[in-house]
């Protein structure tokens, strides 16, 4: 009796996809996003808080890296925008609806904001400020959380 030959599973390589932003708002007619800030992939409340940073003046920073205590090489944390607002800088985060919604992601907000606090804290940066989806849906609600945040 002759032994079977071994199976070979066919090897199927396949290249990633960029993954689209997520959307889940509809965008107003005259809104006209274009998905970039500053040249980089941006979601539709990043680029209107964007707008609305600009539209005062203000000048900022998008997607910003930042090396905490835990930091491997490869994972350090990124912050959504660090505004320079009367001399100080200003780390702000967009909260999305899809990835800041349930405990668990709340819990990794938390833990995420006291490691990036301390490197704030050494830096003479302002503390972590979050700015929700719900709060940026129109580009006037954006102009006015601006307006309010940065007096």
């Amino acid at each position: 009796m002759t032994t079977p030959k071994p199976y070979r599973y066919r090897k199927v390589i396949r290249r990633r996809q960029a993954q689209p932003i997520n959307r889940l708002l509809k965008i107003g007619p005259d809104e006209k996003l274009t998905g970039k800030v500053n040249g980089l992939d941006a979601t539709d409340i990043e680029e209107r808080f964007a707008r609305a940073l600009a539209s005062v003046g203000l000048k900022f920073r998008f997607q910003v890296r930042f090396w905490t205590a835990n930091s491997a090489p490869w994972q350090e944390k990124e912050v959504d925008f660090v505004v320079l607002a009367a001399g100080m800088f200003q780390p702000v985060e967009v909260d999305g609806q899809i990835g800041h919604r349930t405990s668990a992601q709340l819990g990794r907000d938390a833990i995420r904001e006291v490691l990036l606090n301390a490197i704030f804290r050494r830096l003479g940066y302002l503390p972590l400020v979050r700015v929700k989806w719900f709060e940026l849906e129109t580009q006037e609600m954006a102009d006015e959380v601006v307006r309010r945040m940065f007096r």
